[in-house]
């Protein structure tokens, strides 16, 4: 992005931007003062929450939860909301009767406050559709006629949007403000705002509480007969369970149950041991004797034990004997008789023993049978004692709950109608509005300043946008970087007063020491010095379309080449031909067309205007210019020509308008083109020159040619300071200075 490029297309036009700014600013100026001034007025109101509680529960907005505070702050919106409201806007409506006041009755008209009210009125009848003259005008019809309660709920509208209240920041405070051409006006109104805000709260809370009032009779009347249901379920409850109290029976069964527990669970440890005691007793009837006497359970029995002595005894006698008598001595059968009774003996006692053992375990196991159906037994009249304390709990705790609502009910009843015989507003006024003084729009100073701000950003957009669509080519720069061919001059554009004094078409003679001058001979050393090994003998001045000036530089070019060799200029334009009037060569005399047809010899056509130039005019145009030029006649003619003269420029017709210069390319030797500044779209002369091309014609280089130079030097790289306006304006006087020689 070049800035330096921006910054002067900027600067070209900034006499433009400045008469956009300037007006749009004086229109705006105008504007602002044909508006009619706004005042605003202000009151504050101070809100109370605490006014506003009428639920019978102790929560409410007062409490310091965050609940309590985020109720807060709806309430305070709650209360912004409602003075935009259309039913408090109607109030305010009737209590000023608004309807009647010229600020808004339509069949009055309304002072105009404006510093200049001839503008106010001059806006007030001017709207966009007059512009459209063309639609038929509608003349402004008096009201006389309207409907009352159509225009107060307009009215109401109206306000209802103009009303502004917002809540001062951690605070109770609510301000209030109206905006209103006329200021009195704009005060009544707020202090009306506050004085029917505070009288409607009243109202709304005096109506609330009397619904209240009437709900809370209707709640208690529910509540008694509750409470009065509750208590009764309970009485009889209590006498059907014949519960003494609420722990009494639970206990006493618990109690039980738990003795019951603690008898059968040592009855099953003695079970369990009577069972290991009968398991060894009868283990005793399949042992030994000897395997008896050695057996604990048969030593821990006393009659058992007693009696294996004797037999130990018994033995030990019977050994004695044994040892000292036969088997058949009275002794020893006694002896053995003896042994035999004590053996009878231990049997039938471990006998004895296994059957007592047998009758205790199956006593003791009736004994845990019984205890565990008891225990079965108590364990059902727990669980129904539990079930009835449960059940007697709930219904306490139902009757205590009725009655405590019961009660807050009740209370709050009591505050209602206290509340009622002494009611209080929710909210007081702590600054009435007062009439304001001074004007709070509209800004002027604000509106002018957008204004031309805005103009002067349009302006430089349209520049920019203008700049971006401009295709012409404006100076040598553009020449090169869109065509890519060198510029061998820049022709100034000639004043009217220049024209008329001298012939554009001789300037280079009449006038050798102007710029222009100067500027066709760098243009006649440019086509010299590109063909300095190879001079251009025959040189084509051609443009892109009709009236860029190709002719006028064609025969100054000439001219100027004249001054230095022998040169003949040819006017090849055999559709539009001029050169031969410039040099007011008869229309009837023979010309190009009748030298290339043969019928006049080159003596016939070729006339001498100066000293070095011959000029060769169209003569006779042919029904067919093309196939004129393109034969081989008028290209052996051209060649003629440049042997006999040093030089031959030929002025052909545009490339755009007809092919002939494509035909005459092909016999130039080099082409000089001809863009006139500021004027021709680029992409027209690159499709021109496209054109020549592909005839494959050699490109001299391109003559700008009627360039503004106090513009052009806008555009120059150095602005007014640059080589193309200093040189344009001190060139004249610069020759007329004595130590110019």
């Amino acid at each position: 992005m070049d800035l330096l490029a921006y910054w002067r297309t900027l600067w070209r036009h900034k006499w433009g931007i400045s008469a956009l700014v300037i007006a749009v600013g004086l229109l705006a100026m105008l504007y602002a003062h044909s508006l009619e001034p706004l005042y605003r007025a202000h009151s504050s109101l101070l809100i109370d929450l605490g006014a506003n509680r009428v639920s019978p529960v102790k929560a409410d907005v007062g409490g310091d939860s965050w609940m309590a505070y985020y109720r807060s702050l709806t309430y305070y919106e709650t209360q912004i909301r409602l003075f935009k409201s259309q039913s408090l806007a109607e109030k305010v409506v009737d209590r000023l009767t608004l309807w009647e006041h010229p600020e808004y009755d339509p069949r009055q008209q309304a002072e105009s406050r404006a510093k200049y009210p001839e503008l106010a009125e001059l806006r007030k009848h001017f709207t966009w559709k007059d512009l459209l003259f063309w639609l038929p005008k509608q003349e402004p019809v008096a009201v006389t006629e309207v409907d009352e309660e159509a225009l107060k709920r307009q009215i109401a509208r109206s306000l209802a949007a103009g009303i502004q209240a917002r809540r001062h920041e951690n605070t109770d405070i609510i301000a209030l403000s109206f905006t209103s051409s006329d200021p009195k006006l704009a005060a009544d109104i707020v202090n009306a705002y506050a004085e029917e805000y505070i009288e409607m709260g009243m109202n709304n809370r005096l109506e609330m509480m009397q619904r209240a009032g009437f709900w809370l009779t209707d709640k208690m009347s529910e509540l008694r007969i509750t409470v009065r249901d509750s208590e009764q379920r309970l009485q009889r409850f209590i006498e059907r369970s014949e519960i003494l109290s609420d722990e009494a029976a639970g206990a006493l069964v618990s109690r039980r149950f738990n003795d019951v527990s603690e008898q059968l669970r040592t009855a099953q440890q003695r079970l369990m041991t009577l069972e290991d005691e009968h398991r060894a007793l009868r283990r005793l009837q399949l042992l030994s004797h000897a395997e008896i006497a050695m057996d604990p359970v048969a030593m821990s029995n006393a009659r058992v034990q007693n009696l294996k002595n004797e037999m130990a005894r018994a033995q030990t006698n019977f050994n004695d004997l044994a040892a000292r008598y036969g088997p058949k001595h009275p002794n020893m059968q006694t002896a053995e008789r003896e042994l035999a009774s004590i053996t009878e003996r231990i049997d039938a006692e471990i006998r004895i023993a296994v059957a007592a053992a047998a009758e205790e375990l199956s006593n003791q196991r009736v004994r845990v049978q019984r205890l565990e159906g008891s225990l079965n037994e108590l364990r059902d009249e727990l669980q129904e004692a539990n079930r009835q304390e449960f059940t007697l709990r709930a219904m306490r705790r139902e009757a205590e709950v009725n009655r405590e609502l019961y009660d807050a009910f009740l209370t709050k009843f009591k505050e209602t109608n206290v509340a009622l015989d002494m009611d209080t507003a929710n909210a007081k006024v702590i600054d009435a509005a007062e009439v304001p003084r001074g004007a709070v729009a509209p800004n002027k100073n604000r509106i002018i300043m957008m204004a031309t701000m805005l103009a002067l950003v349009v302006g430089i957009g349209l520049v920019l946008l203008l700049e971006m669509l401009d295709s012409t080519l404006k100076n040598g720069d553009d020449v090169e970087q869109r065509l890519g061919l060198p510029t061998l001059g820049t022709l100034q554009l000639l004043g009217k007063k220049q024209v008329k004094e001298k012939s554009p078409a001789r300037y280079v003679l009449e006038d050798s020491k102007s710029g222009f001058a100067e500027s066709i001979r760098t243009i006649r050393s440019g086509v010299l010095l590109s063909g300095l090994d190879n001079p251009h003998k025959i040189v084509m001045l051609t443009s892109t379309v009709p009236g860029e000036g190709k002719t006028t530089v064609a025969i100054n070019l000439a001219l100027a080449l004249g001054q230095m060799e022998r040169v003949v200029l040819v006017d090849a334009d055999m559709r539009r031909p001029s050169v031969g009037k410039y040099f007011e060569i008869p229309k009837d005399k023979p010309g190009l067309s009748d030298l290339v047809a043969g019928k006049a010899s080159e003596e016939e056509v070729l006339h001498q205007v100066e000293e070095g130039l011959s000029v060769l005019a169209a003569g006779v145009i042919p029904p067919n210019p093309s196939e004129l030029l393109s034969s081989k006649r008028f290209a052996s003619c051209m060649e003629r020509l440049a042997e006999h003269y040093d030089r031959v420029v030929i002025d052909s017709a545009p490339v755009q308008a007809v092919s002939d210069p494509i035909l005459i390319s092909k016999v130039a030797s080099g082409v000089l083109y001809v863009v006139r500044a500021d004027a021709t779209p680029y992409p027209l002369v690159q499709a021109a020159l496209k054109r020549l091309y592909r005839a494959r014609a050699v490109m001299i280089g391109v003559v700008l040619n009627q360039q503004d130079l106090r513009k052009s030097a806008r555009y120059a790289q150095y602005g007014k300071y640059g080589a193309y306006s200093r040189y344009g304006r001190h060139y004249d006087s610069y020759y007329q200075h004595d130590y110019y020689r």
